[in-house]
């Protein structure tokens, strides 16, 4: 659990959060300011395997009035960088759009405010590693209405090799 205190002075005034999220937001006269979090809390329901792999990071979002831009700094997968840009809007209603890299990986994701779409993705085999020896690549689209997981559709592309065989 974490606090937030609000301090103001003449026309400003500003949340500073403190505990697992931390850094300054103005809120008056305008919004903007940044925020930080350890990802380490996100990577529970990751398998052990692959989480034996990953340093987390942090994600840092910078505010303005319009929505937000995220990135992260410090994480890295199988000691590889692994990257995350994203935007959100809440300039009537909430979107939002990310990507995910590593190398040769790449997982765009967007959110129109109702339907989550995954469009393009390629997983490369390495990312795979700490749980098959392949080669290869996955490429996907998917698709999640109303963000109701049981009701998601796509398509997945398969061509992976496991060692020493071909792609």
């Amino acid at each position: 659990a974490g606090t937030v205190a609000v301090r103001g002075g003449g026309r400003t005034l500003a949340a500073l959060p403190s505990g697992p999220l931390t850094g300054r937001v103005n809120l008056l006269p305008r919004l903007g300011g940044q925020l930080q979090t350890d990802l380490s809390p996100f990577l529970a329901p990751l398998p052990a395997d692959v989480r034996a792999e990953l340093v987390a990071g942090r994600l840092v979002a910078d505010v303005t009035p319009d929505g937000a831009t995220l990135g992260n700094s410090g994480s890295r997968y199988l000691g590889q960088p692994l990257g995350l840009r994203g935007a959100v809007s809440w300039q009537g209603g909430v979107r939002a759009s990310a990507e995910l890299t590593h190398p040769g990986t790449r997982i765009p994701l967007t959110y129109d405010g109702r339907d989550l779409a995954v469009r393009g993705a390629r997983l490369d085999a390495l990312a795979l590693r700490p749980l098959v020896e392949a080669t290869g690549r996955i490429t996907a689209d998917l698709t999640v209405p109303g963000l109701d997981f049981g009701r998601a559709s796509g398509r997945a592309d398969v061509k992976l090799a496991a060692a020493g065989q071909r792609a």
